[in-house]
């Protein structure tokens, strides 16, 4: 109603100014609201990220000494199983004269870095990742002692790099190595197990295991999303008809133990000894799986088809082949489906018989029937 009667009283010319010196006032109060808030905003985030990322880093200073310098992998296992890979030929371009030390997740990536043979390794949690990734990107890469490993963590700008997975048929692994500029020839393998055999004889006495056929379930992950319960129920059944002992990687009531089988927990030192022993491995695709690639066994990874979209130009399964990072025999990478539910089931049974009656007929022909010199194993 005031805009008609300003128009009728002073005309659309003096209207039409009017209307603009309004508009633009409006337009700076509120850009003015923004700059304020975006200065507080800014100076808490320094307080709560950065600030608090220096004093985890001047701890670490303290602790490891003015030589030191911090490789950051992500806040997970299997990241930091992957880049533990990548670590001494990256350190010997980075930093070949500093003390190196390996920011890992928590402690269990710690017995990850272990497993290569890296002594020096910091744990994390996840708030401490985060607040040490601002503190390093607040700061002039060359200010401090600290770099990443991690292509494209969430905490960072560049995390648009995790969409181009996928792209020239690159995946995580291909992607990581890549970015640190570690040739194949360079990448190092873990450290032979060291099986403790006592800790493996009492584990499968006690649950009634039966060694070279024994399954052991995996079905839990932070990143791959969950199969359906009675899909692991059915599997269970099915084995359990063919004679297969079976058990569940379950490390208490946050991942209890599939219906029919029984709990089992380990440390990561002795995951591969004990599926050398076990047989075989069914699991959704997770940072164990990374941990327990070079293990002798059948490994079968499952990916949910519907899972969360995580590159725009592939599937999970392509940014994660463990076949396809790892090239270790014996290892399948397969899709469920609620359609295709019964299929799979079938398809996991034929691989598990296959590898069981392979594994018999090597046997019984190295005990009675040496393979010749140069023949295949």
């Amino acid at each position: 109603r005031g805009g008609i009667r300003c128009l009728k009283e002073h005309g659309w010319r003096y209207t039409i100014r009017r209307g603009k010196e309004k508009v633009r006032g409006k337009i700076q109060h509120y850009q003015g609201q923004v700059g304020k808030a975006s200065a507080a905003r800014l100076f808490f985030t320094f307080q709560r990220q950065v600030m608090q990322g220096y004093l985890i880093y001047k701890k670490f200073k303290e602790t490891y000494g003015t030589n030191s310098y911090l490789l950051l992998s992500a806040p997970a296992t299997g990241d930091a199983y992957v880049f533990a890979q990548f670590f001494r030929s990256y350190v010997a371009r980075v930093c070949p004269s500093a003390r190196a030390v390996y920011g890992v997740f928590g402690n269990s990536s710690k017995v990850v870095a272990e497993m290569f043979g890296i002594e020096d390794s910091l744990a994390l949690n996840r708030e401490e990742f985060s607040k040490l990734y601002h503190f390093m990107m607040f700061l002039d890469p060359a200010c401090v002692d600290i770099t990443s490993m991690h292509y494209h963590i969430f905490e960072r700008h560049v995390c648009i790099l995790a969409f181009l997975e996928g792209l020239h048929g690159l995946n995580f692994f291909s992607m990581s190595q890549n970015y640190v500029g570690v040739k194949d020839e360079e990448i190092t393998a873990p450290l032979p197990p060291k099986p403790d055999d006592v800790f493996l004889e009492h584990l499968f006495q006690e649950n009634q295991l039966i060694p070279g056929k024994t399954v052991l379930l995996a079905p839990y992950a932070k990143t791959v999303k969950k199969v359906p319960a009675l899909f692991w129920r059915k599997l269970v059944s099915y084995l359990k008809e063919r004679g297969f002992s079976v058990c569940t990687n379950s490390i208490g009531p946050q991942e209890p133990p599939v219906e029919d089988t029984v709990p089992i927990s380990f440390p990561y030192d002795q995951a591969v000894p004990f599926l050398e022993r076990a047989g075989i491995c069914i699991g959704v695709r997770s940072g164990f799986q990374d941990v327990t690639s070079s293990a002798k066994c059948l490994k079968i990874a499952l990916y949910s088809q519907n899972n969360y979209s995580r590159s725009s130009l592939c599937h999970m399964i392509d940014s994660f082949s463990l076949s396809e990072m790892y090239h270790q025999p014996d290892q399948y990478d397969l899709v469920y489906t609620p359609e295709d539910e019964a299929r799979l089931l079938q398809e996991i049974l034929s691989l598990v018989e296959r590898y069981t009656e392979r594994c018999r007929k090597e046997k019984r022909r190295g005990i009675h029937e040496p393979p010749e010199p140069g023949g295949p194993v």
